[in-house]
């Protein structure tokens, strides 16, 4: 399953858009749509949005094969949601979370 394009502009809104590499809450670098550095990154001056929109449709890919993996059927927003949520605290947070171990358990309403 992939990211809608309506999940993908949740995201966007949520994280927005820096053109400039930027030190994160936490003081990771990061840019454009929430990009945190990793390992190989060249680091940009500046970049475009739609240079940003590549960037996060290429990050977005290992958080929708972890949520994938969870196992859960799920509908087009639940997944949308979880990819969000997943992007936001991580792949080893999301599959700590409460949210996963309750989408385990089949508890949908939880």
């Amino acid at each position: 399953m992939k990211t809608s394009d309506a999940g993908i502009e949740i995201i966007k809104q949520a994280e927005g858009f820096e053109p400039k590499p930027y030190r994160d809450i936490v003081g990771v670098l990061t840019w454009g749509y929430g990009h945190a550095q990793k390992a190989g990154d060249v680091i940009p001056a500046s970049l475009t949005e739609e240079e940003a929109c590549e960037l996060l449709a290429k990050d977005l890919q290992r958080y929708e094969l972890a949520v994938s993996g969870v196992g859960a059927t799920l509908s087009q927003n639940e997944f949308d949601a979880c990819v969000s949520l997943c992007y936001n605290i991580g792949i080893g947070g999301f599959l700590k979370s409460t949210v996963v171990k309750r989408l385990v358990a089949g508890d949908y309403d939880g």
